[in-house]
């Protein structure tokens, strides 16, 4: 496997290590803190960078796929997870019961099913790949299938009700909760995909 450094490496590893961190922070508080979504939601971020990691900075075109299919994974699930912790942090856990966690899982499901098979039958996740030659290293460039934007405004979504509904419940006197919202809206926001779309 050919292997070239490039300068997004050490930003997205600190950001990997840093996503682990929360995760164990947040596991070892769960019960105070109510944030076992937000454990496997950090564990879900730290895996996707190290995808991007690999995608980033390997020049083979098959290890480059597989790259990508594999953090399809965390892609389908960060959004549903997420907006579980919102609502877990926010004390609305009467809306993650097992019908509606059901329904928010049918969505990350579907993608999972069709990205792994993207390539066999259709192109609904993403189509038209192409391998650039980039300044440091080699660049899959990718266009969104239809399904790959309908998960996208989904994300979108689920994003922006879960911050929506946490934001009112944290509280105004309490410093560090506020500082632990901070990371965890930044650690939602931090891992963006650099492949460019194909017009």
């Amino acid at each position: 496997m050919a292997w070239s450094y490039t300068p997004w490496t050490v930003p997205l590893l600190v950001a990997a290590v840093l996503a682990a961190a929360l995760a164990l922070l947040s596991w070892e508080r769960r019960s105070a803190l109510r944030t076992v979504h937000l454990t496997t939601f950090m564990l879900g971020v730290c895996f996707w960078l190290l995808m991007q990691i690999l995608e980033i900075n390997t020049a083979s075109l098959p290890i480059k796929l597989l790259a990508i299919k594999l953090q399809y994974i965390p892609v389908a699930l960060l959004p549903t997870l997420w907006f579980a912790f919102c609502m877990e942090y926010g004390g609305r856990v009467q809306g993650l019961m097992r019908r509606n966690l059901a329904l928010l899982l049918l969505e990350p499901a579907i993608g999972l099913a069709l990205a792994s098979t993207n390539d066999i039958f259709h192109s609904l996740v993403w189509r038209n790949m192409a391998l650039e030659m980039g300044h440091s290293a080699p660049v899959l460039l990718t266009q969104l299938g239809y399904w790959g934007l309908f998960h996208l405004l989904y994300a979108l979504a689920m994003t922006g009700i879960g911050t929506a509904r946490l934001v009112p419940s944290t509280p105004a006197t309490c410093q560090w909760k506020r500082i632990f919202l901070a990371l965890a809206m930044i650690a939602a926001i931090w891992p963006k995909s650099r492949r460019r779309c194909i017009s």
